[in-house]
């Protein structure tokens, strides 16, 4: 091993793997995060239904609209926060998902982090 990528684990010592949708961190085989999205969907149109007034159901195709992907849930175990652990994991998933965008659905401190991160 070189020196550099000893140095380089030592100042990140944390795995990263993907699974289906997911990204998780590991030290060792202890799991300290995760960051999973929603896969784009494309714009269609599904079956609902609706209420007349006369109280009969008609069926009706209501259109949807395309969703890119999305972050769903990053998560970060409290004694590994700040350890750029969140940012490894984002930095993997959009080398495979190069379009993934953050949600509007979030915490205070994920919105800190989604801004310094677009």
């Amino acid at each position: 091993m070189a020196a550099e990528d000893n140095l380089s684990k030592h100042q990140f010592p944390y795995e990263i793997r993907h699974g289906s949708g997911i990204v998780g961190a590991f030290l060792g085989e202890r799991q300290v995060g995760s960051l999973s999205w929603h896969d784009p969907q494309p714009a269609r149109e599904v079956w609902g239904g609706r209420r007349n007034p006369d109280g009969s159901i008609e069926s009706v195709l209501i259109p949807r609209p395309a969703t890119p992907e999305i972050v769903r849930k990053v998560v970060v175990h409290p004694d590994h926060r700040r350890r750029g652990v969140a940012t490894a994991m984002l930095d993997a998933a959009r080398m495979r998902h190069p379009a993934l965008m953050h949600s509007d659905n979030e915490s205070a401190e994920g919105a800190a982090w989604a801004k310094a991160r677009p």
